[in-house]
């Protein structure tokens, strides 16, 4: 699984909009192009929004393992 889907994944469990998700840290446009794996995330604006919605960071990124390699 891929930050992308990480972040879609949390995002549809906490039944929030992308506008929520990104929160005041990324436009809406820019998430839904993170969540699609267009666009890659900056590690601190990922932890920002990890943290905004109370997700345990080693949780999530157990889902990713390519980052764990």
């Amino acid at each position: 699984m891929k930050i992308g889907e990480a972040l879609k994944l949390e995002r549809k469990q906490l039944n929030l909009s992308q506008s929520k998700m990104a929160g005041n840290i990324l436009t809406k446009s820019f998430y839904s192009k993170v969540e699609r794996d267009i666009c890659s995330i900056r590690a601190n604006d990922l932890l920002q929004i990890l943290s905004l919605h109370n997700i345990d960071y080693s949780s999530f990124f157990k889902k990713v393992p390519e980052l764990s390699n």
